[in-house]
């Protein structure tokens, strides 16, 4: 039987002839190519009987069939490759979804201590496989791995790295487990672009910037060398980069969100974006330098002045949705509008609400406690429920509120419940903790508030120590405390090598809370002044903390990057102290001090790896203290 891709000769048709035996609905290529004839002279209206004369004249039809396979054995054995090779595939994703369960099983166990605890193996799951790839790999798209969908939003990293991206965030920051509820979060993120549960756009940007610090398969700024950039111009745009990934994402973060607000739309989504974007923005140092460098140094409007700027919207923003309070706590008066969301549709939508909003207030307070600044909220408008355990979270477990506190329940602070503490409770305590004490004092005491007031003066027209008002004293008996009031298994941040961020920063933001209280007033100069003594305690238990994370393998660079804020404030207040030291030439203190500012810097310039935010607060130390011509501090650690 003849074949369309060579000659048969009559052993060949011997040979073959099981081989060319025809298939049922299989014909040769003359049969089909008639009906194909046929068809397109019935659809062209050319049909009409076959002449006689046409028949004769017809050329002797020889059949040709399609080339059979060549060997049956190799079409079976092709076959079994294809399904072991898909049954290979099928098992390298049920190995991804294990590990990413693994993940999320980890963030709920260590969530049962309220913020994620960072081993070195945990980094070595995602960062090392990170940085032994090829960067381009991650922006070449193959059959196999890669999800297309027609309306992905041009702006957004393909599907693969933008899902990368997301789980280093959800893997390494310290709060994005408790900014959104991170199973739910990830089942978003494989609907299509147009499904309406699909994360919004500046999130998704927002995300991207920041879980961009844990990877470098995206383009990044050159590490700066400080030590040739004079200070007062390390905050300004000169030194600075916009055309980073990073910083392309949060442009295009801030303008996506721009535009849904002025529409009215994702308003909660935005107030993330917006934190997220605080976050970012500090770790780069984009905030109003008078923050913690006086106004010695320059300001750039156009960029320095981002963090104070998003952090205080996301803020503003969240009194309209009425993120800042909690039935029954609410308005009397019939005709006020209620907030512009609709009521939560279940636990996790109300938990992180209000989640969202105490992240939202952490940051502003934190970077406030140095400047005297007016909030963009006062304590006494906010009437909201302190966040329930992560672990809690995690499972939507429904608390109700006769057993949780409220921000403005008695004793607070000291005050911890054994069922309802964890490191991000913890936490948001301490940022409530950091008072606005020095900034109001004078307009409340010139108001006659008896709070504010001393009668413990010889002379009535002698100033008044705010020292010995009632205010003071009960907010210092506070600080006192509140660190021996954390339940026992929470008082200390780095336990059997497990290092917990949120718990790190939670006691570090009550040593600078001290600090923040007692300086103004601490004479350094004077042996007995209590307030110089309380300040220095504050700065060297911060040191001690240094120590604690020193002993495990942990990375500082994975801490949220306040903590180089308390870190500096430690290190800038042992120099006043170094400084009074080499005025009396107390030869004792000035050697422990010297030490102690090392440590302080040699932890910022780790943390530098990261955070730009601390390399500059390096450099600040470094000058600072070559102003008083002390000593080098760059020497090693002793």
């Amino acid at each position: 039987m003849p074949k369309a891709a060579r000659n048969v000769n009559v052993s060949d048709g011997v040979a073959h002839a099981n081989n060319n035996t025809l298939k049922r609905n299989q014909a040769c290529h003359q049969v089909r190519l008639s009906k194909s004839l046929r068809h397109f002279r019935v659809e062209s209206d050319e049909t009409g009987p076959v002449s006689e004369e046409e028949a004769e004249n017809a050329p002797i039809l020889v059949c040709t069939f399609d080339e059979p396979p060549s060997n049956e054995t190799q079409t079976i054995e092709d076959a079994k490759n294809q399904l072991e090779r898909m049954q290979g595939r099928i098992s390298e994703l049920e190995e991804m979804l294990r590990q990413r369960n693994g993940l999320l099983d980890d963030s709920r166990q260590h969530s049962s201590q309220g913020s994620p605890q960072i081993s070195e193996e945990s980094r070595h799951v995602l960062l090392d496989p990170l940085l032994a790839n090829d960067r381009s790999s991650w922006h070449s798209s193959s059959p196999s791995n890669t999800m297309f969908f027609p309306n992905w939003p041009h702006n957004l990293p393909e599907p693969e790295l933008l899902n990368h991206l997301v789980e280093l965030f959800f893997t390494f920051h310290p709060h994005a487990n408790q900014l959104f509820h991170a199973p739910t979060f990830m089942a978003s993120l494989v609907l299509p672009p147009e499904h309406p549960k699909f994360p919004a756009t500046p999130i998704l940007h927002a995300i991207c910037a920041l879980a961009s610090l844990y990877t470098r398969v995206v383009s990044s700024a050159p590490p700066l060398d400080y030590s040739r950039v004079p200070t007062n111009e390390m905050f300004t745009q000169k030194y600075g980069s916009n055309d980073t990934f990073a910083d392309r994402q949060a442009q295009l973060s801030r303008e996506t969100a721009q535009e849904q607000e002025n529409l009215g739309v994702n308003l909660l989504q935005i107030i993330q974006a917006h934190v997220i974007l605080s976050w970012f923005y500090c770790t780069h140092a984009r905030f109003v330098i008078s923050l913690f460098l006086g106004s010695r140094f320059t300001i750039a409007p156009d960029r320095s002045g981002e963090l104070f700027s998003v952090s205080a919207h996301a803020l503003r923003l969240s009194v309209p949705l009425s993120l800042n309070i909690c039935p029954p706590f609410t308005t009397i008066t019939t005709t006020a509008r209620a907030g512009l969301l609709p009521a939560a549709r279940n636990v996790v939508e109300d938990e992180t609400r209000r989640n969202t909003f105490w992240l939202a207030y952490t940051i502003e307070r934190c970077h406030g406690a140095a400047n005297g600044w007016a909030n963009s909220i006062d304590d006494a408008d906010i009437f909201q429920l302190l966040p329930v355990r992560n672990d809690q979270f995690i499972r939507a477990e429904l608390i109700p509120p006769s057993k949780r506190q409220w921000s403005h329940t008695r004793d607070l602070l000291l005050t911890h419940p054994e069922d309802q503490v964890d490191p991000f409770i913890l936490y948001v305590k301490s940022a409530i903790l950091v008072k606005t004490f020095n900034m109001r004092f004078k307009a409340r005491h010139f108001t006659g508030e008896e709070s504010v007031t001393s009668d413990v003066r010889a002379n009535p027209d002698d100033p008044i120590d705010p020292r010995k008002t009632l205010t003071f004293i009960e907010l210092d008996r506070i600080l006192s405390a509140y660190l021996s009031s954390f339940p026992v298994h929470l008082r200390n941040p780095v336990q059997s090598g497990i290092v917990d961020c949120n718990l790190v920063a939670a006691t570090l933001i009550s040593h600078l809370a001290t600090i923040v209280l007692h300086e103004p007033h601490a004479d350094f100069l004077r042996t007995g002044c209590l307030s110089a003594r309380k300040a220095i305690g504050a700065a060297r238990a911060m040191i001690e903390i240094i120590y604690q994370l020193w002993s495990t393998s942990f990375d500082l660079s994975l801490l949220e990057s306040y903590t180089s804020v308390c870190f500096y404030q430690g290190g800038r207040l042992l120099g006043r102290s170094l400084h009074a030291a080499l005025k009396e030439n107390h030869l004792d203190h000035i050697s422990a001090l010297q030490s102690q500012i090392a440590v302080i810097r040699t932890a910022c310039e780790q943390m530098g790896r990261r955070h730009c935010l601390a390399l500059r607060f390096t450099k600040m130390l470094d000058d600072d203290l070559a102003e008083m011509n002390t000593f080098n501090v760059s020497a090693s650690v002793s």
